[in-house]
């Protein structure tokens, strides 16, 4: 399946042409792709405003996604890039877009051949407000990758008692009824991660990892009294939507310890 991935994250290196007012705490490009609506960057004034965006890796750009805010948008922009093994890091016009005066997000789709870089520059040549300034609240650039879907299936067996401490005993047996007694399941799990094919290794993920975090998840719940013997459900009721939070959670907890 194809899918449009976005490329800007954490590890991405962004530099702006202008701060309003040096003020980069509170106008800074770390506003840019914060995912955060009431943020952003505010270039100051001047005849030409950019920004360059330098990956860890050459990639391609397949989509742009702005959101300005009316009335300091760009209404004219190029798409500039280096390529691979240019010293002098020249930059190159891929393509002109257009921005509408408007405050919603607008997406700008690249369909140009040419080599993946790994520094781009968007230099915006003409924008609305007279004094040339800049207001992004969103910006962010997407490729077009082929996406895998894995899926491991596991089982375990548990008991519990669905009871909520903070109801009353009356109120605990109305909700849950049956399930309000110490009763057991077997349950079987699905764990679903996605991502492109790691064109060194070949796999989305190493899935020796993958399975050893999920062994060392279902062995706390196996065989157990989830409310009793499960710290985490001491004061949470030991329902299934529960017990796909606590997997999720303490997945992604391992998974984000392993990457860092």
């Amino acid at each position: 399946m194809i899918e449009a991935q976005p490329l800007i994250n954490k590890d991405t290196k962004l530099r702006v042409s202008t701060v309003l007012n040096r003020d980069t705490k509170s106008y800074g490009k770390q506003f840019l792709s914060d995912g955060k609506e009431e943020t952003c960057w505010n270039s100051d004034q001047g005849e030409s405003q950019w920004i360059i965006v330098n990956f860890n890796k050459p990639v391609a750009i397949k989509k742009i996604e702005f959101k300005f805010q009316g009335g300091f948008c760009a209404s004219h922009a190029q798409l500039e890039y280096t390529k691979q093994g240019d010293d002098d890091k020249k930059f190159l016009k891929l393509m002109d877009f257009y921005p509408q005066d408007i405050n919603s997000d607008q997406v700008f789709e690249v369909n140009e051949e040419y080599e993946t870089s790994d520094t781009y520059k968007f230099n915006f040549v003409k924008m609305t407000d007279f004094f040339g300034r800049l207001t992004v609240y969103n910006f962010q650039v997407y490729d077009m990758s082929k996406i895998v879907y894995l899926t491991r299936v596991e089982s375990f067996s548990a008991a519990h008692t669905l009871n909520n401490k903070n109801l009353s005993v009356e109120e605990n047996k109305k909700i849950f009824s049956k399930c309000n007694n110490c009763h057991g399941h077997n349950y079987k799990v699905e764990i679903t991660v996605m991502g492109t094919v790691d064109p060194i290794t070949g796999m989305v993920i190493n899935i020796t990892i993958l399975k050893k975090f999920i062994q060392e998840i279902l062995d706390q719940l196996d065989h157990k009294n989830l409310d009793e013997d499960v710290e985490y459900f001491k004061n949470v009721v030991s329902t299934t939507e529960n017990l796909c939070i606590f997997i999720w959670n303490s997945l992604e907890e391992r998974l984000a310890k392993e990457e860092g």
